[in-house]
């Protein structure tokens, strides 16, 4: 029981540490694009990928990332 516990903080661990992964690789891409990719955008390949709980986390991470405090829509 306190394994299958442990399992899955540690799989839902993985799975932050994937979608923070996956945001970082998108920003870069994005600037390589000339209009680049706003927030949003983002958020929504994010999202088609691992579902709302991947938008969630994606959205946080991002304005961490920025030392936003609120959401300001902005491309990369």
């Amino acid at each position: 029981m306190i394994n299958e516990k442990a399992n899955k903080v540690q799989d839902n661990a993985n799975e932050i540490i994937d979608i923070k992964s996956y945001v970082d690789d998108l920003i870069v891409e994005a600037k390589k694009i000339d209009n680049g990719f706003s927030t949003q955008q983002v958020c929504n390949i994010v999202k088609s990928v691992f579902g709302n709980k991947g938008y969630d986390i994606a959205f946080e991470y991002i304005l961490n990332k920025r030392g936003l405090t609120r959401y300001s829509d902005s491309r990369f």
